[in-house]
């Protein structure tokens, strides 16, 4: 399949995606552990497409300063059919979308699920009292349709160097859904206070009857 091809599935699925909003699809959200934030848009996958991957914006610990943990979560969407050019690559992934993201940090590498994503567990620290410093969430985890956890954030493979952080449960898409767009909760910049970054996260699970067929050749 050429690339002029491809591009106009991918036109045709983006037309598709400002269609009215499926009244099956289901919302999945990580427990309020903090006070912190306002949510932002639900910012959706095309029609058709559903997360494949995911990439974090993470500020990593300092020793006396401000801290911020996660700022921002993005979703890479794909098809459940590999497409080919003419070359032999494959494409799986075809867009991104992210929600409300914080000034702070840098995005990490890319993690992949092997096929969809149908769940996530959200890494949070819980409010650390007055003249303390807080950072809202500080990891998160996406569950594989094959049951694998993938982590995002990794301090030089160490790990995440956070304290009083714990992970709040996996939230998971019913049966035959897989994630399909997210929200997030973030803080905005407080200039001489305290600032945290993304502090929940909301996702939307859609049904996986509604995938586009797409045939590579």
């Amino acid at each position: 399949m050429g690339r002029v091809r491809i591009t106009c599935w991918i036109l045709l699925l983006q037309s598709l995606s400002v269609f009215a909003e499926d009244e099956n699809d289901v919302i999945i959200q990580a427990p309020d552990v903090t006070p912190f934030g306002r949510w932002g848009r639900m910012e959706n996958c095309s029609q058709g497409l559903f997360v494949t991957a995911f990439q974090v914006k993470v500020e990593g610990k300092h020793s006396i300063v401000d801290d911020t943990g996660l700022n921002g979560v993005r979703f890479y969407c794909g098809t459940p059919t590999t497409l080919e050019d003419e070359a032999g690559q494959s494409y799986l992934t075809w867009e991104n979308v992210t929600s409300s993201v914080g000034l702070f940090g840098h995005w990490g590498h890319v993690n992949n699920c092997t096929t969809y994503a149908v769940g996530f567990d959200l890494e949070v620290q819980e409010p650390q009292g007055k003249y303390k410093d807080d950072i809202g969430a500080s990891n998160l985890k996406v569950l594989c349709a094959d049951g694998a956890q993938i982590e995002g954030y990794f301090n030089n493979g160490e790990g995440h160097k956070f304290h009083n952080v714990s992970y709040t449960g996996v939230q998971r898409c019913p049966t035959g859904y897989a994630l399909c767009g997210i929200k997030t909760k973030v803080e905005i910049y407080q200039v001489l206070g305290d600032d945290t970054g993304l502090n929940n996260i909301a996702a939307k699970c859609c049904s996986l009857t509604d995938v586009i067929p797409i045939i590579a050749g």
